[in-house]
């Protein structure tokens, strides 16, 4: 029985940043962007200023955390 387990296994190298996406794609990040400029301001200073702290609480309604 060979001993190598598949985590010793060569692992692919991840793209370099500087390469472009696959073509007909752009980055999701790029995406988001041009999403978030169609956003009103007035509805972008509606969101809560704990969100990502909080998150639990507006996705599931758990009870917000005690800040000590």
């Amino acid at each position: 029985m060979d001993k190598t387990s598949t985590l010793d296994a060569p692992v692919a190298e991840a793209p370099a940043e500087t390469e472009k996406p696959e073509q007909g794609r752009e980055p999701i990040w790029e995406r988001i962007q041009k999403r978030m400029q169609s956003v009103p301001p007035e509805e972008l200073e509606q969101l809560p200023a704990d969100g990502a702290a909080e998150h639990d609480h507006y996705l599931y309604g758990t009870p917000k955390r005690k800040i000590a």
